[in-house]
């Protein structure tokens, strides 16, 4: 049991203890005045849009009066956190009698199921304004548009007003609210004895509304391996970025790399610096933060999640239209400048983004589709199988959709890797010319090396969902999936190639400011 602090049920009166922020010493009338200012202009721009449509009258209108619920909204849930908050950092008072604990975690629930509610009224204005515009103003009547806003509110307090009714003969044995605010998971986590019925329906409420505010799970690291991971992963961030940008900037500047190969390459960097751009900040901003604070907006986690899978499926096609190049200059070099034109080039980079586009496009729509019941999402960052697993539905069709789309574009990859790369070998083996198998070593190992790379780390994260023993070793592999190969690949590439090598001492030669006497 949590926070169980007395042997017996407390009595009133009851005051409690949030746990709120560790404030360095020093930092609280800073920490007061950044949160009063963020109050005092959510207050004054809630105020004057509410203000502006209430006095002019040429904004009486369905969409104006439903923003104007909205404001309402907003101002309740900032009003019930934001003060207490502001007191704290400023006096570090930390307790909070009965009363108004409960009246703080009421305001917050509301806001937050109001605020799905009003939400779902102004879509059914819009789609009435778009759908049926010349029937709108039959029917968006101001009775209609007072019945929906109204109905938006009463379901709102009817849902908190009876989660909130089990608190009333629960006993409580402790008194330290592990957040920085009341609400009814702090306070029931109190409760001397298990409130099945209290999570049950928690549960249906927050299945009732499919919540937008997500939590991460995200990596469980001590105090002391922190800052190190923090480090690690900055510095890992950095060097992706100047190196994959830098290989991208320079093939571009010098005319002499705009090669088919290095032009393809390119691709391979863009998609490093997407795929890490996206998931490595997050995880940064997440290490430094409590678990119970890590929270991900629904469509901030869908885009997370899209270009993640977008990365990991660009890393294949990308790799598989260089493993062609690589065919075609092995095995057909007199015709290779024919063949992998300008235009070609266009058409396999559009081949290998698109194909990627489409393939994760559908399997986040099966996603979708889904409604959710759940809001913790057990990963370091979001995932298709992490979203779905929100839901309360049948998943069978998305299971079914995810295994396919992973077992066609690994056989595909892997089978056109082998098919070239047995026809290069064979080319090498019947062809007596030196130039040809240094030329054949030199590209096609480095090639090679890149794919073996980027399918080993996108192994390892699936054969480690057969060890649930194991989450936090797969959840640092699945970051390394993305940190390896971005790091790694301008590296090897880098270095293998002799025109890069003399791009960039070229660049440093000319760089140097020669001292003059």
């Amino acid at each position: 049991m949590e926070n169980v602090t007395m042997v017996t049920p407390l009595t009133q009166p009851i005051v409690f203890e949030l746990e709120g922020f560790d404030v360095p010493p020093g930092y609280g009338a800073f920490l007061f005045f950044l949160a009063l200012f963020n109050y005092m202009v959510m207050l004054l721009g809630n105020c004057v849009v509410l203000c502006v449509i209430v006095i002019d009258k040429n904004l009486h209108r369905p969409m104006f009066v439903m923003v104007c619920n909205l404001v309402v909204c907003d101002l309740l849930g900032a009003t019930a956190v934001l003060p207490r908050l502001m007191i704290h950092f400023l006096t570090g008072q930390k307790k909070i009698a009965y009363i108004p604990a409960i009246a703080q975690a009421f305001s917050v629930h509301t806001y937050g199921v109001a605020a799905q509610t009003i939400l779902g009224v102004m879509a059914y204005d819009r789609y009435i304004a778009v759908c049926e515009p010349l029937r709108y103003h039959t029917i968006m009547t101001s009775a209609r548009l007072h019945s929906c806003c109204a109905l938006a509110w009463f379901i709102a307090l009817l849902l908190i007003g009876v989660l909130f009714a089990w608190h009333v003969d629960t006993p409580l044995c402790g008194n330290t609210i592990q957040h920085i605010y009341c609400s009814n998971r702090g306070i029931l986590s109190l409760a001397c004895s298990p409130t099945p019925i209290n999570n049950i329906y928690a549960q249906m409420e927050n299945y009732t509304y499919n919540s937008l505010t997500l939590q991460l799970e995200g990596l469980i690291v001590t105090k002391t391996n922190k800052y190190p991971v923090f480090l690690f992963l900055l510095l890992a961030y950095v060097f992706i970025l100047i190196a994959n940008m830098g290989i991208v900037i320079l093939i571009l500047m010098d005319r002499g790399l705009h090669q088919p190969m290095y032009l393809l390459f390119c691709n391979l960097s863009i998609n490093d610096v997407m795929g890490n751009s996206l998931l490595v900040p997050r995880v940064l901003a997440d290490i430094l933060v409590p678990p119970s604070e890590r929270i991900i907006h629904y469509y901030e986690c869908l885009m997370q999640a899209f270009t993640t899978h977008m990365f990991g499926t660009n890393a294949h096609t990308v790799l598989m239209i260089m493993a062609f190049d690589r065919y075609v200059a092995i095995c057909n070099p007199l015709r290779y400048a024919m063949i992998m034109n300008g235009k070609m080039v266009i058409k396999l980079t559009v081949s290998a983004w698109g194909v990627s586009f489409v393939l994760v496009a559908i399997l986040l729509s099966l996603t979708i589709r889904l409604n959710r019941c759940r809001t913790l999402i057990t990963n370091p960052f979001c995932d298709n199988p992490s979203l779905y697993k929100l839901s309360c539905e049948d998943v069978f069709i998305n299971n079914v959709y995810g295994l396919a789309f992973t077992v066609v574009l690994l056989s595909s990859s892997i089978c056109s890797i082998i098919l070239t790369y047995s026809k290069i070998t064979a080319a090498c083996l019947t062809s007596h010319s030196k130039s040809l198998n240094s030329k054949a070593l030199k590209t096609c190992s480095t090639h090679l090396c890149l794919y073996l790379i980027m399918l080993v780390t996108g192994l390892i994260p699936i054969a480690l969902h057969r060890f649930p023993q194991f989450p936090e070793y797969r959840k640092i592999v699945a970051i390394l999936f993305n940190v390896v190969p971005g790091s790694l690949n301008p590296v090897i590439y880098g270095l293998q190639s002799q025109e890069i090598l003399k791009c960039l001492s070229k660049l440093f030669h000319l760089g140097r400011v020669k001292p003059s006497f």
